[in-house]
């Protein structure tokens, strides 16, 4: 009978550093009065438009992170991954709405592979949109635009291509 945890070899590996990083993101929301958790889509403008998913974490109102799958045969890639923190550094409610716009700075660590290489990334975020709270704001529906720019690290270090994400999520508040 075949051992399947050996046979899995590198699925197993990138299954096992994805859940510690998950866990590590969850276990710095521990501590926060109030914990946002959701899902997000994303597609990145850019040469192509490569579309994804994310995993959106909250550890309170201000700091957003997300765990970002995107998947784009368009570029040749068949994996990339990455994380992201953005800090809401404004944020300005429209009166009489469940809207308020917000502006923020974040950071972001990538990595995407081929069948033939990988490259590890790293830059800054911007991010800028619209958000609007429902049932005493326990839920979050939002949208952003996220301007990136940023350095490969592999195969050479190199500018990356500034590019922009869109992310259209919603995050359920536990408070």
């Amino acid at each position: 009978m075949p051992n399947l945890v050996q046979d899995s070899g590198t699925g197993l590996a990138v299954m096992k550093k994805n859940t510690m990083i998950l866990a590590l993101m969850v276990g710095i929301t521990a501590g926060a009065s109030a914990l946002g958790l959701g899902v997000q889509g994303n597609i990145v403008v850019q040469d192509t438009l490569p579309m994804g998913m994310a995993l959106a974490i909250s550890p309170d109102r201000i700091m957003h992170m997300s765990f970002n799958w995107n998947m784009s045969e368009e570029q040749d890639i068949i994996n990339s991954t990455s994380i992201t923190a953005d800090w809401w550094l404004v944020r300005l409610p429209f009166k009489r709405t469940p809207l308020s716009a917000f502006l923020g700075a974040g950071l972001y660590a990538s990595l995407s592979m081929t069948d033939t290489d990988f490259n590890i990334g790293s830059g800054l975020r911007m991010p800028l949109g619209i958000s609007a709270g429902f049932a005493n704001n326990h839920v979050e529906l939002y949208l952003q635009t996220v301007p990136t720019l940023g350095l490969y690290f592999k195969p050479t270090v190199k500018l990356d291509n500034p590019s922009l994400p869109i992310n259209l999520g919603i995050r359920f508040w536990i408070e």
